[in-house]
C-alpha cells in the first residue's frame, strides 16, 4: 500500500484495495491488512473451502472477466 501511495502521490484507503488469491492464507492476509479480498478457486482449494474463510467474493475461475472487473470497480 505504501509503495502504491508513493507512486500515485496520494493516500489509498484500505477499502479501495482488493487482494486476489487462491488460498485461505491470502484471505487471512487481506483481512489482517484491512483489505477486500476476492478468492478464486484456481489452485488446490475449492470454492466451498475458500468460502468457509469468508472472502468478500469467491469465484470459481477467471472465465467471467466482466464480473471480475465489475467487482473491483463497483
Amino acid at each position: 500500500k505504501r509503495k502504491a501511495e508513493r507512486f500515485l502521490e496520494a493516500p489509498i484507503e484500505a477499502k479501495d484495495v482488493w487482494i486476489v488469491g487462491d488460498t485461505e492464507r491470502d484471505i487471512w492476509a487481506a483481512r489482517a491488512a484491512g483489505f477486500n479480498v476476492i478468492a478464486v478457486a484456481t489452485g488446490h482449494m475449492s470454492v466451498e473451502s475458500l468460502n468457509a474463510h469468508k472472502p468478500d467474493v469467491c469465484l470459481p475461475d477467471f472465465s467471467d472477466v466482466g464480473r471480475f472487473v465489475d467487482i473491483i470497480f463497483s
